[in-house]
């Protein structure tokens, strides 16, 4: 009658409901945008995740370490930077350029342009 209250049903219910949606989302209109994004999210936190790690590295003194790190966060910055941000960033221009451009000439216009 309806959906159980405790045991193992709910929980097999509630992977099959994480399955539904995760399936739901592979079948949206930008999937592929939101991959991109996501992968952009997991970029920057292991450049910053590198950057803290070097910044905690040159207070102990290992400069190796710091060197490494930090050219690591720097890197992947930049990759994210050089890959995926135009990419976005473009569809976000066109999208709203799209919107913008939707105009109406009116009386008020024309003599606003005249003048």
């Amino acid at each position: 009658m309806g959906h159980p209250v405790s045991g193992s049903g709910n929980s097999k219910s509630s992977v099959g409901i994480a399955v539904a949606r995760l399936a739901a989302l592979a079948k949206l209109e930008h999937a592929d945008l939101w991959f991109k994004f996501l992968l952009a999210l997991v970029g920057l936190a292991l450049a910053f995740a590198a950057a803290l790690f070097s910044t905690v590295s040159r207070e102990s003194g290992n400069i190796w370490a710091t060197l490494v790190l930090a050219s690591a966060a720097l890197i992947l910055a930049t990759l994210v930077g050089l890959t995926t941000v135009p990419h976005l960033a473009r569809r976000v221009v066109i999208t709203r350029l799209r919107d913008a451009v939707d105009y109406e000439v009116t009386r008020a216009g024309i003599i606003y342009v005249m003048q």
